[in-house]
């Protein structure tokens, strides 16, 4: 009989384990409204009226307008960048995520962010692949970040877990088919 319940389990014994990055591994100091305000205004100069809800809405907004996705992008680097050396640490996640990586476990990103805000936290970490907004053509709750993952990694979803924080994190893992942990349910005394 294991020692553990089934989320530590979970985190500790599959093959692949996909992070979220602000809200499971790090908490991010980024005006949110002032970004989405900034979107807005290059939405509306293509016509679009009225704000963002959310990043999914804006870069939902973006599909099949190219440019329109890069000026978003370039704003968000921007906003995300300004204040990344405040980034603080949320233990819970950044313990399960430092245990795997340093027994050669396999770790992946799947966020929101940009990629240079992923470097500039985790490059050095062991994270592979690091699939962020602009490295893929649909944002979450779509679950092609963390396909991509898997396929990088040559897991199946029944081997796949993905760590995040939000409903559009659940609603992403359970179309992907994988186990969904919230950060809230990891225990630091896990990986000590």
């Amino acid at each position: 009989m294991c020692p553990f319940g089934p989320v530590e389990r979970a985190l500790k014994e599959s093959s692949l384990v996909i992070f979220d990055l602000d809200g499971t591994l790090f908490d991010l100091e980024v005006d949110w409204k002032g970004l989405l305000n900034e979107m807005a205004i290059i939405a509306y100069e293509s016509r679009h009226v009225g704000p963002f809800r959310d990043l999914v809405e804006a870069y939902e907004w973006c599909r099949g307008r190219e440019r329109a996705k890069e000026r978003m992008l370039l704003v968000q680097r921007e906003y995300e960048g300004k204040d990344l050396k405040k980034a603080s640490r949320l233990l819970p996640g950044t313990k399960a995520a430092r245990w795997r990586l340093s027994r050669g476990r396999m770790c992946s990103i799947f966020s929101l962010n940009t990629s240079d805000t992923a470097d500039g936290l985790v490059s050095s970490w062991g994270f592979y692949p690091i699939v962020t907004v602009d490295r893929t053509d649909r944002s979450k709750p779509d679950p092609e970040g963390l396909m991509r993952a898997m396929s990088a990694r040559g897991v199946g979803p029944d081997r796949t877990v993905f760590v995040g924080n939000s409903e559009r994190d659940r609603e992403a893992a359970l179309r992907a088919g994988v186990m969904f942990i919230d950060v809230k349910d990891i225990r630091e005394e896990w990986f000590a």
